[in-house]
C-alpha cells in the first residue's frame, strides 16, 4: 500500500489499489448498516451485506501488492535501509495521523485542547491504535521488519517449499483461527510463525512471480466467485443464527473465502488488465494509485467530518436507499480524500505523512 513507482508494464497493480482504496471506503461506510441487523429493513441491510462481502478483500489486498514488488530475490535489504529509508515512511505518517485525529475528535467533540491527556494519549498510541484504520500501520511495521528476512528466504526458496509455507499459513489462519472463533479453543502447536499478515506478503510474491496454466486459472477464477458469495451469506448465517461472535468472524481477514477473492482477483488483473486503456481513464485510475496510502490515513476523517450523527442532515442521508447511497457516499469521501493528498503534497516538509 506504501507508494511505489509501479511500471507501466503493471497497470494492473495501480488498478488493484486503487480499487482496494475505494474498497476501504464503501467497507467502513456500509458497516453503519450491517452492525444493525434486525433495525433497518432486510432491503437495507441486504444491500449493505452486499457491498461488505464484495469488498473484503481490500486490506489484505495492500499487503498482497507489497509482498510482490518490494520482495526482490536479486535485491538484498539491508538492516540500514529498512531502519533509515523504509520505516520512516510508516512511523511518521504513523505519529502526524495519530495526532490529527486526536486533535480532530477533540475539537470535533467542542472540548478544549488542554483537556487532551497526552500521558493517556501516548499509552494508546504504544497499545495503537488512536483511530482505527491506523491499526494497519501498525502491521506493516511488523511486516516490514522481517521484510529482510523473508526476503533472504525467497532467495532460495523453490516454489514447493514456498507453497509448504502458505499452506500451513491457511491452515493456521483459517482452519485454526475459525475454530478458535467459533469454540474458543486454541491448539498447543508452536504455529505462531504461520500466523497473521506475513503469508499475505509471501502470497504476493507468489503470485506475481510464478504462472500457472490457463486451467488452473480458470479454476481459480471460479473459487473466488464462490468465495464472494460466501463473503455475502456468511453474515447473514451469523445473524440469522444469533452467533456469539459474529463480528469477530466476519471481520477477520483470515477466512478461506477472503483469500479465495484476493488470488482470484489479483491473477484476474495481473492476465486481464493491460495498458491499452483510454488516456483519461489511465491517468485517474494511476493519481489515485499514487495517492493511495494518504488517502487511506485521511479517509476516516472525512467520513467522520462529513457523516457523522451529530450533523444536522444525518437521519436525511441514512435514509438514502443504500444500494446506491453507499457508493455516492463513498466516491464523495474518495474525491474529498484525494484532494486534501494532492494539496498536503504541494507543502513542502508536510508532503511526506501522505505517502
Amino acid at each position: 500500500m506504501l507508494p511505489a513507482k509501479i511500471s507501466p508494464h503493471f497497470f494492473f497493480a495501480d488498478v488493484l489499489r486503487a480499487l482496494a482504496v475505494f474498497a476501504v471506503i464503501i467497507l467502513h461506510i456500509a458497516s453503519d448498516y450491517i452492525e444493525h441487523y434486525g433495525e433497518i429493513s432486510n432491503s437495507d441491510w441486504w444491500a449493505a451485506n452486499i457491498y461488505n462481502g464484495l469488498v473484503r478483500f481490500c486490506v489484505p489486498m495492500f499487503v498482497v501488492l507489497s509482498g510482490a514488488f518490494l520482495l526482490r530475490p536479486d535485491r538484498a535489504i539491508t538492516i540500514k535501509e529498512l531502519l533509515l529509508k523504509r520505516l520512516p515512511k510508516l512511523i511518521i505518517p504513523l505519529i502526524c495521523w495519530s495526532i490529527i485525529y486526536i486533535l480532530f475528535k477533540t475539537i470535533d467533540y467542542k472540548e478544549p485542547l488542554s483537556s487532551i491527556n497526552i500521558k493517556e494519549q501516548i499509552k494508546i498510541f504504544y497499545q495503537g491504535p488512536v483511530a482505527y484504520h491506523l491499526w494497519f500501520l501498525y502491521m506493516m511495521i511488523g511486516v516490514y521488519l522481517a521484510w529482510p528476512i523473508i526476503n533472504v528466504y525467497i532467495k532460495s526458496a523453490s516454489e514447493k517449499n514456498i507453497l509448504y509455507f502458505l499452506m500451513l499459513w491457511l491452515i493456521t489462519n483459517s482452519v485454526l483461527g475459525i475454530i478458535n472463533i467459533i469454540t474458543g479453543l486454541n491448539t498447543s502447536v508452536e504455529l505462531n510463525i504461520f500466523t497473521g499478515y506475513i503469508g499475505y506478503f509471501l502470497l504476493g510474491y507468489y503470485l506475481i512471480n510464478f504462472t500457472f496454466s490457463s486451467g488452473t486459472l480458470n479454476k481459480i477464477y471460479l473459487l473466488g466467485v464462490a468465495g464472494f458469495a460466501i463473503s455475502i451469506i456468511t453474515p447473514y448465517i451469523c445473524y440469522r443464527l444469533g452467533f456469539a461472535h459474529t463480528e469477530d468472524l466476519i471481520a477477520t481477514d483470515f477466512t478461506p473465502d477472503v483469500v479465495l477473492c484476493i488470488t482470484a482477483l489479483f491473477l484476474w488483473f495481473k492476465n486481464k488488465v493491460r495498458d491499452t486503456t483510454s488516456n483519461i481513464f489511465r491517468n485517474i485510475i494511476t493519481q489515485i494509485s499514487a495517492c493511495t496510502f494518504g488517502i487511506y490515513l485521511v479517509h476516516v476523517l472525512v467520513i467522520e467530518f462529513i457523516f457523522s450523527e451529530d450533523r444536522n442532515y444525518y437521519e436525511t442521508v441514512q435514509s438514502w436507499n443504500p444500494a446506491w447511497a453507499i457508493l455516492l457516499k463513498a466516491l464523495i469521501v474518495l474525491v474529498i480524500s484525494y484532494i486534501i493528498i494532492k494539496l498536503i503534497k504541494l507543502i513542502p516538509f508536510v508532503r511526506k505523512i501522505a505517502g
